[in-house]
């Protein structure tokens, strides 16, 4: 299965945390180099969806401002 059609069937959760990970958390620490703190288009209703990522843990963490959207936090 390609990225493309991954991509569609995915959850928009599940875009969201790849788009994060694959910007800042690369092989081999899959972590940041520091401390990240930013936002995207929300890929479910293209609102704004604000994300972090920890560069000592490489934990991420986000949240639509759009009330009942997409939302996670590694634990």
């Amino acid at each position: 299965m390609t990225t493309k059609h991954y991509a569609a069937l995915a959850s928009a959760r599940a875009q969201a945390m790849n788009a994060v990970h694959q910007q800042h958390c690369q092989p081999p620490t899959f972590r940041p180099a520091a401390d990240v703190r930013a936002s995207m288009p929300c890929p479910k209703c293209k609102g704004r969806l604000t994300y972090s990522a920890c560069a000592r843990t490489g934990r991420t963490a986000g949240q639509c401002s759009s009330v009942g959207c997409v939302t996670w936090r590694d634990l």
